[in-house]
């Protein structure tokens, strides 16, 4: 079960995508849908951020269904979790 609520006030979070953002990202890191973390990616990332207190936790099903929706992909093209 994906977990979008802030561990420490409750509020909704954003992803964090890694990487080299396309122009698409950069917008909607612009419009704070999503927050761009960098090009550096170490396996204890952390993938979600609040808005309203910064903190960081991690649900790595949750963000990667999370940015699917953010890009327009099809839920049905999302790779199945072991």
């Amino acid at each position: 079960m994906s977990n979008d609520r802030c561990t420490e006030c409750g509020r909704h979070g954003i992803p964090i995508l890694y990487g080299l953002p396309s122009p698409h990202a950069r917008v909607l890191a612009a419009v704070g849908l999503l927050r761009l973390g960098g090009c550096v990616v170490t396996d204890d990332d952390p993938n979600w951020v609040c808005r309203s207190c910064a903190h960081v936790w991690i649900d790595p099903e949750g963000a990667l269904r999370e940015l699917y929706l953010l890009f327009g992909r099809p839920r049905r093209d999302m790779p199945r979790s072991s």
